[in-house]
């Protein structure tokens, strides 16, 4: 490979990069392995941008569906992120969990009170995928 044709490639790894092209992604285009993508990158001081994790909108219905009362399981469930981050946007304290852990304990003892969890609640990653398997 000449010189000319390895500033290309630099170039284009940048190019891609603010596109907001994964590594990855780039390295198949270029036919190159993913860690020349990453030295790429950072010769040119460039990195991928991170697209936000949620919008305002679902951090502000988060944080009302906490103050609702929904478990942050649920919320988690439905916006499809783990339960962790809803606790850090709704500020969670220890307290609060704890309860939510007790209580989610007592509605797994009942078999009643399972199947309304079970009814009610939203379908998880794992059971949407099983029915669409189905």
């Amino acid at each position: 490979m000449s010189i000319e044709e390895a500033r290309e490639r630099r170039r284009r790894v940048v190019e891609l990069t603010q596109q907001g092209r994964s590594a990855a992604e780039i390295a198949r285009e270029l036919g190159v392995n993913s860690r020349i993508v990453v030295r790429h990158r950072s010769a040119a001081g460039v990195a991928r941008q991170k697209a936000p994790l949620l919008t305002a909108e679902e951090r502000d219905w988060i944080a009302a569906a906490r103050a609702d009362g929904m478990p942050s399981t649920w919320i988690a469930e439905t916006i499809g992120c783990h339960p962790g981050l809803v606790h850090r946007i709704a500020q969670l304290g220890e307290e609060e969990v704890s309860a939510w852990r007790s209580e989610w304990l007592r509605i797994r003892r009942n078999p009643v009170l399972l199947a309304l969890h079970r009814e009610f609640a939203p379908p998880t990653r794992r059971s949407a995928r099983s029915a669409r398997v189905a």
